[in-house]
């Protein structure tokens, strides 16, 4: 299993606060050289600490050829499995149910697509996401007021 980096925005000091609108196309990852096979996964973004992750929509805008028994995943360094979990309908405009809206990122982590097959090859598919980030972390101090008395 081998991991790509195709991240819109690269490293762990990306965007924190805004909307992600990001796709892959999988015959053109593939004709980069880079081969994908089963249990391969392909980087979305990279997530800063302190961001709160909305992941509201993945969509199979073509049809995906990903071979014998397709599963589609995504997921962070938690699990495989955070945001979408065994989409096996590779049908052009098919909306994957997401399993986790929101997620906290207190540490730096990726979110990246999982593919797996079961047999055969993948060879194409376009997977079009739209993510909202926002920047939890605090950069005021707190301020008691004091009162006269």
């Amino acid at each position: 299993m081998a991991t790509y980096n195709q991240f819109r925005i690269g490293g762990t000091a990306g965007i924190k606060q805004g909307r992600v609108y990001h796709e892959h196309d999988l015959a053109k990852i593939i004709a980069s050289g880079t081969a994908l096979v089963s249990g391969d996964k392909v980087g979305i973004i990279a997530v800063p600490a302190g961001t709160n992750v909305a992941f509201y929509a993945a969509q199979l805008v073509t049809a995906a050829s990903i071979g014998g028994t397709p599963r589609i995943d995504i997921g962070d360094s938690a699990a495989d499995t955070t945001f979408v979990n065994n989409n096996s309908t590779v049908t052009a405009g098919t909306f994957m149910t997401i399993a986790t809206a929101s997620k906290q990122y207190n540490a730096a982590d990726s979110i990246f697509l999982k593919l797996g097959n079961g047999s055969g090859s993948i060879a194409s598919g376009i997977i079009r996401y739209a993510l909202g980030l926002t920047d939890t972390t605090r950069h005021a101090k707190a301020v008691v007021p004091t009162y006269a008395h």
